[in-house]
């Protein structure tokens, strides 16, 4: 597979794992479910990240809501490549409104030199996770 492929096959395989938490946690009855990719260039790299962002209103029509932040990341550049996985999420406060603090539930990074290395790390950390018993560590309570 060439590069561009196995980037799209990584963000399959992230866009599945978002939609397995939709079916899998209890998020209420408003909920957004986004996917991006996004493409950064920086001084030593290029980064392109695969980004899945779950909304879930707390409010009506989304005026006040929280979010769940998954992204894989690969930065590629003359002599980086480094892949990066993260979860974050808002805690809710106690009465209900949007969440203040931002939660990092999971942070793994892979400084490689080969982008073969950096995809297959991403893919183990998103397989690890569907085995998971609560892959968002509390932020959200798993249906039953």
């Amino acid at each position: 597979m060439g590069v561009l492929a196995d980037l799209e096959d990584l963000h399959q395989q992230v866009s599945e794992f978002s939609r397995l938490l939709l079916r899998e946690y209890v998020f209420g009855d408003d909920v957004a479910l986004t996917h991006q990719i996004l493409i950064e260039p920086t001084a030593e790299a290029v980064r392109l990240i695969s980004n899945h962002l779950l909304t879930i209103s707390i409010g009506p029509d989304f005026i006040d809501s929280r979010e769940v932040d998954i992204s894989a990341s690969i930065s590629i550049g003359e002599s980086v490549c480094s892949a990066h996985f993260q979860i974050q999420g808002e805690s809710c406060r106690g009465d209900g409104g949007a969440g203040e603090e931002v939660c990092v539930i999971r942070k793994k990074s892979d400084a490689s030199a080969d982008l073969g290395v950096a995809v297959r790390f991403l893919r183990k950390i998103l397989e690890s996770l569907e085995y998971e018993a609560d892959p968002l560590g509390g932020l959200a309570e798993l249906r039953v």
